[in-house]
């Protein structure tokens, strides 16, 4: 049965982060970017497809599935820090930075395309894709935006029930998601091997999205050495099946998206290590700017990544270093153009509407 509302959010902890900015949750969103340029590095350079099965292959396989972790971290981050979140002027307004930087680095990543990198792409098939979320990594955009507008109705479903239905959906949302992204991966005799129906397998950001508000809510903090053996066990496992199956080219098919059950089990074991860490001397400062940027240096990695993968003919390892600090950079400087130009338009729909409820 739902519970009375009111009382329920008395109750409810998860999501008020408010009073105390956490270096854990920055370690985990830092790390979480580094990650995801990790994959592009590997796409870019292509390591993954020559020396096959060799030692070197070996340990550039095992970095690609520790790099799978990154989005689904931003989602379980998304569903910890906003389970608070109502349907109210205040939560509607708050996607405007992330559509001022979309907006702002997709047009600046067209331009350095084509004036720099010799992109042919014309202005009008650039809008098209821009307004599609097609153009560079804009998919993550279209999938938050959608994710954003279902986050406070997400939370009046969560807030009512109790913790056995709240595992309970957690669990239809794995059986519906994540299980059918792992039991449909292996080929057998050229075929697909498929168990369980995967029509809902995209709805995987509300699951995460629902596992970050549990954290929260209940404060989990298993055994941090539990978790970092479950991690690392379970990418050794994917690198020995990746292994198997990758004996004339790589099995790039084998978990080979975000929802698949070894990504969102790794991720889950390193948010609980690292969420209620409070202070690490020395890098604290340089992971929260990182952290506050991470966004950003994500949009803007479509061109940086571009430009250094071509241009560059340094070792593979030193050309990631150039790209990271380019990105964040970059990053760095457009923000200090976009959140205040946001921060400027949400005062103004904030104090024009007011009194006027949604």
């Amino acid at each position: 049965m739902l519970k009375n509302v009111s009382n329920n959010q008395r109750k409810f902890k998860g999501g008020n982060m408010k009073t105390e900015r956490k270096l854990g949750l920055d370690i985990i969103r830092a790390f979480a970017i580094c990650a995801i340029m990790l994959v592009h590095m590997l796409g870019y350079s292509g390591r993954t497809d020559i020396n096959l099965q060799s030692p070197i292959w070996i340990v550039y396989v095992f970095i690609r599935f520790v790099s799978t972790m990154g989005v689904p971290l931003f989602l379980l981050l998304t569903g910890f820090l906003q389970t608070s979140r109502n349907p109210d002027k205040k939560h509607y307004t708050s996607i405007l930075p992330i559509l001022i930087s979309y907006f702002a680095i997709s047009v600046i990543n067209f331009i350095v395309d084509n004036a720099v990198l010799g992109g042919n792409l014309d202005f009008n098939k650039f809008l098209t894709q821009l307004f599609d979320f097609e153009y560079g990594y804009g998919w993550y955009v279209e999938m938050y935006i959608g994710l954003f507008l279902l986050i406070p109705f997400l939370n009046i479903l969560y807030r009512n029930i109790d913790k056995k239905q709240k595992l309970v959906l957690i669990g239809s949302l794995a059986f519906s998601t994540f299980l059918p992204s792992a039991l449909q991966n292996y080929i057998i005799n050229g075929s697909t091997f498929e168990v369980l129906p995967d029509f809902f397998m995209n709805l995987y950001p509300i699951a995460l999205y629902f596992i970050g508000s549990y954290v929260a809510e209940y404060r989990s903090s298993p055994n941090k050495f539990l978790c970092s053996a479950v991690l690392l066990l379970t990418i050794i496992i994917e690198v020995l099946l990746c292994y198997y199956y990758s004996k004339d080219t790589y099995a790039y098919w084998l978990f080979n998206n975000n929802a698949s059950l070894p990504h969102v089990i790794c991720a889950v074991c390193f948010f609980l290590i690292f969420w209620n860490i409070n202070k690490i001397p020395f890098i604290s400062a340089s992971i929260k700017w990182i952290s506050k940027c991470s966004f950003e240096m994500y949009l803007v990695s479509y061109i940086t990544d571009k430009f250094c993968y071509t241009k560059f003919t340094y070792p593979i390892w030193q050309i990631f270093i150039i790209d990271f600090f380019m990105t964040f950079t970059c990053a760095l400087i457009i923000r200090f153009v976009t959140v205040p130009l946001s921060n400027i338009i949400k005062k103004v729909i904030l104090k024009q509407n007011k009194k006027t409820p949604v």
